[in-house]
């Protein structure tokens, strides 16, 4: 904002600033920190993908994956506490006023530890699952970060794509599984799918439609 006023102007500032009383200045110099810690804060993206990694790790390649089965389930009960603790620290920096990069990466990480939940092997694999059967933090989280983007920036993330296609339709085969599954978060998830297609939330409307076609 001060670079793009003119030296005479800044100058004017500066000596207006000068003549006010100290608890002025200090109220305004609180103000100015404030607004720039702000910006900040507005324009910072973290990089949540090493949770991501950390997530796949536990579930694939950690120690608890090793022994019997009887060993993994003693085992997984350290380790979804992991895989939540994962979900949980996105949850924590991925603020309201986060930027919208952070919230970008906030989503495909969360989507991303979704799919190795959904994905992992043997008897840790479906203990974990089991508990997100009634743990429903990773599609809360996945809700609030969604809900606090506008609608332009909700289709642009939606539209935000790889080789493997855009966070929609990834978005869209957890869902899938999810209900497959019998795991909780299944609205939530659904009703992010439905803000990064369209901007807006699934309506009741359409459910109840849907329902009176199937009868």
């Amino acid at each position: 904002m001060v670079s793009q006023l003119d030296e005479n102007t800044v100058r004017l500032m500066l000596a207006t600033f000068a003549t006010l009383s100290t608890p002025t200045q200090a109220s305004i110099r609180r103000a100015i920190t404030l607004a720039y810690q702000e910006q900040v804060t507005s324009e910072r993206v973290i990089d949540f993908s090493d949770f991501s990694r950390r997530a796949w790790h536990v579930l694939n390649t950690s120690e608890y994956t090793q022994g019997s089965g009887s060993k993994q389930y003693e085992a997984s009960f350290e380790a979804r506490s992991e895989v939540i603790g994962c979900i949980e620290a996105i949850g924590k920096e991925a603020a309201v006023d986060s930027s919208y990069g952070t919230k970008l990466s906030a989503l495909e990480t969360l989507r991303k530890i979704a799919k190795t939940i959904l994905l992992a092997g043997d008897t840790l694999g479906r203990e974990v699952r089991m508990e997100f059967q009634h743990e429903t933090c990773l599609a809360d989280i996945m809700v609030c970060i969604a809900d606090s983007m506008t609608p332009d920036e909700q289709l642009r993330a939606g539209a935000t794509a790889d080789a493997k296609g855009s966070l929609a339709t990834k978005l869209e085969w957890v869902c899938d599984e999810t209900a497959a599954h019998c795991l909780a978060g299944v609205e939530g998830l659904r009703h992010v799918l439905a803000l990064l297609t369209t901007g807006a939330p699934e309506s009741d409307g359409d459910s109840d439609s849907s329902e009176e076609a199937e009868y």
